[in-house]
Order: structure tokens, then sequence, then C-alpha cells
């Protein structure tokens, strides 16, 4: 049984001749690639995350920039003068915690002008991060794998629907 059957032709006929090809470009807000931010004060984890990132999003072809950041004093200026579509933020950060990051864009209604954007918090697998208070963001522990960072990303691109939040995490 071929399992690109239950789409329209156009889709199947995409999906059977270019396996690694997307072309979802409405989904990016405008942005003629898709735009990441990486925040999180070790140097080593956001290389190895970009680097992750980076492979999969050449692997399906999709336009990118990420922008990493290692300084969470310089964050809120970063998310408000950028058009990201997805944001991964460390919650444990010297100087400016990733839950103060959270609490700051709330303030500023980033993400009620902005609901196309993406949070992701990472925290270790031992830590329990309290993000009641936001709506849509995805706790992620540390280490991620490659198949989640994957899923993210695709499902961000070709969101079940338009109206729910497109990543099946733990949502709070």
């Amino acid at each position: 049984a071929n399992k690109h059957t239950n789409l329209p032709i156009t889709q199947q006929v995409v999906a059977i001749n270019q396996p690694s090809t997307i072309n979802l470009y409405p989904f990016l807000m405008g942005n003629t690639k898709m735009e990441i931010l990486i925040l999180d004060d070790n140097i080593a984890n956001t290389q190895l995350t970009s680097q992750i990132l980076s492979k999969i999003l050449n692997n399906y072809n999709i336009p990118s920039q990420i922008d990493i950041l290692n300084d969470s004093r310089l964050a809120i200026n970063k998310i408000i003068f950028n058009k990201y579509n997805i944001i991964f933020l460390d919650i444990k950060m010297p100087f400016i915690s990733g839950i103060d990051i959270l609490r700051q864009l709330k303030e500023l209604e980033y993400m009620d002008g902005n609901p196309i954007t993406r949070i992701f918090v990472s925290t270790a697998l031992t830590d329990e991060v309290d993000t009641k208070e936001f709506e849509n963001i995805v706790v992620l522990h540390k280490p991620v794998l490659y198949e989640t960072f994957e899923k993210i990303i695709l499902d961000y691109l070709a969101p079940e629907s338009p109206t729910e939040p497109p990543f099946e995490g733990v949502y709070i």
C-alpha cells in the first residue's frame, strides 16, 4: 500500500517523486525562509542544536536562517525585532531566566499579535518547569532527540489544522 494515496493527486506526485522537498512558504508568516532562534547560555548546546536543525532543514530543502544567542540579556530585543517562526529557549540561564523572558514577552503582548511563533522551552529532565501562566509553550527535556527536532519543523510547516498547535508535545 502506498502511504501517499490519501493525499490529493498533486501532493502524491510531489511526495512520490521528490520525497525530500517541501515547499510550504505560506506557513512562514510572510518570511522567505524559516527563521529560528536558539537561546541558551551554553555555547555547545546552541552549536549542536543549530547543526541538527540545519541538517533537517537542508534535508527537506527548507530555506532557513538560524540565529544563536548565548546572552539572555539581549533576548527581548532580539525576539521583538525579528520575525521568528520557532524559538528554542533554555529555562536556566544566568542574568535573565527563560521564564522571565516569557513573562516579559507576555507583558509586551508579543504572542497576542504573533500567534504563529512557537516557543519551546528546554530544561534538564530532572528540573520542574512551571509554565502554567503561558499558553502554547512546549516543554522539551534535554537531551532533545533528532527526531523530535524533525517533528517540530515538519509539524510547524504542515499543521493538521491552522487552529491547533502544530506539535504534539507537552503543552502547558
